[in-house]
């Protein structure tokens, strides 16, 4: 089996919400045997090995190899969650030549129904983009199992292929990592809000209308996004057990023009010390619920991003100097609006149809909608729409800042009506 890679093992202990993944000791020892052993944890795995075999041939510390994290919870080894480094999948794998990461995962049947394995698998997959950036994991499961099959789906990997194997139908997906990192997401944030502090400062008169919000003033969206940004730092800084946004705005924004832009700073700076402060993996409210977005401080990063930058777009058109969204921003802009904004488990109530969006910048998605719901994944395949333009048009387009006729629209306008009309919640 070929090595993971190179990577420092072992990793400091990595601490989630509820959990922690850490290198195993002697003392999981029993627990592990009887992971192994279970038949209901190994049904779709070949079933549960003798107990006597096991004990015989396991180590004292088992386990030991870079990749196998075992998940602690309060203390206690409640399962393992394996990033390693084989040939798995059909012949035309990811990557052939060296063997693909294949993300695997067991828990103790007391540990199911709670949400560890999503949980910890995400703290996993996001150690490794960090540790070999870049690079594909893949994840290989009967299409029988079917929490397996919704765990995947969950955590972002998409549908590569279905093959016969072992005499079963075997499902075989893909996760890529996301861009841009953490650091990156508070640096472009910043960036974000100084371009709107400076469009605030260049405008003539802040109560100018802003014809993207034509109920505010620049005046308006200014405290909007101070009083916003104020009160995400506290729902951040409240922990994954709030259970709704914090209603904290901090102090009200001045009507003088260089103390609201200053305070416009202050409302950033608050926010960004509150990520950093929590890391991109703690747990945190947040208002979507069953997208592929999790609810993570980094997901809320992600999205403040693009908020941010939509607006900085707003303020612009108030000045009539509109810039487009920088690339990079618009790029991850697309991606985070189809898993945030549009995924959802919710059936599709007309028949089933595939939209692709092309960036033409390179990169395209494609949103499948049928009775399972909306998933975005890579594209290929039959599709009813299409639609094509740069990353930042697609962004704005999305939400409702320039109209549709300024994507390329290939196939049946019928699907986007569909899609914009739907809601999920109805």
């Amino acid at each position: 089996m070929p090595d993971l890679g190179p990577v420092a093992w072992p990793p400091a202990p990595i601490r989630t919400a509820r959990l922690t993944l850490r290198e195993s000791e002697a003392r999981d020892r029993p627990a592990y045997i009887e992971l192994s052993a279970s038949p209901e944890v190994n049904t779709y795995v070949g079933g549960g090995r003798p107990r006597d075999v096991l004990e015989r041939e396991v180590p004292q510390v088992p386990g030991r190899r870079p990749g196998f994290f075992v998940v602690d919870l309060d203390g206690e080894m409640i399962g393992t969650v394996m990033l390693t480094r084989r040939d798995v999948g059909p012949p035309d794998r990811v990557r052939p030549e060296a063997g693909e990461v294949d993300l695997g995962y067991l828990f103790l049947p007391t540990a199911w129904g709670h949400g560890y394995a999503a949980e910890a698998s995400r703290a996993a997959l996001a150690w490794f983009a960090g540790a070999l950036p870049g690079e594909p994991v893949v994840l290989c499961t009967q299409t029988a199992n079917e929490p397996s099959m919704r765990l995947a789906r969950k955590l972002g990997f998409t549908e590569a292929a279905r093959f016969e194997a072992w005499e079963a139908e075997q499902w075989f997906g893909v996760w890529s990592p996301p861009t841009p990192t953490f650091p990156d997401l508070l640096r472009l944030i910043d960036e974000r809000v100084a371009a709107f502090r400076a469009a605030i400062g260049a405008a003539p008169d802040l109560d100018e209308r802003v014809p993207t919000c034509p109920e505010w003033t620049l005046s308006d969206l200014a405290r909007h996004l101070g009083e916003g940004r104020h009160a995400w730092a506290a729902t951040v800084a409240a922990g994954p057990g709030a259970t709704g946004r914090s209603t904290e705005t901090g102090p009200p924004a001045p009507r003088e023009r260089e103390a609201l832009l200053a305070w416009l700073a202050e409302s950033t700076q608050e926010l960004l010390a509150a990520l950093r402060a929590a890391g991109p993996e703690r747990g945190c409210w947040t208002w979507w619920g069953d997208s592929q977005s999790p609810r993570t401080c980094g997901a809320v990063a992600r999205h403040q991003l693009q908020e941010i930058a939509v607006h900085t777009y707003d303020a612009q058109v108030a000045l009539g100097a509109p810039r487009p969204l920088p690339a990079d921003v618009a790029l991850d802009g697309v991606d985070e609006f189809l898993t945030t904004c549009v995924a959802t488990t919710a059936p599709w109530p007309h028949e089933p149809v595939a939209v692709e969006y092309h960036a033409t910048e390179g990169r395209s998605w494609r949103l499948s909608l049928d009775a399972d719901g909306a998933r975005v994944g890579p594209p290929g395949g039959p599709t009813g729409a299409t639609l094509t333009g740069s990353a930042s048009d697609l962004v704005l387009v999305f939400y409702g800042r320039v109209p549709r006729e300024a994507l390329t629209l290939d196939g049946d306008r019928r699907h986007l009506d569909r899609l914009v009309d739907w809601d999920p919640g109805a």
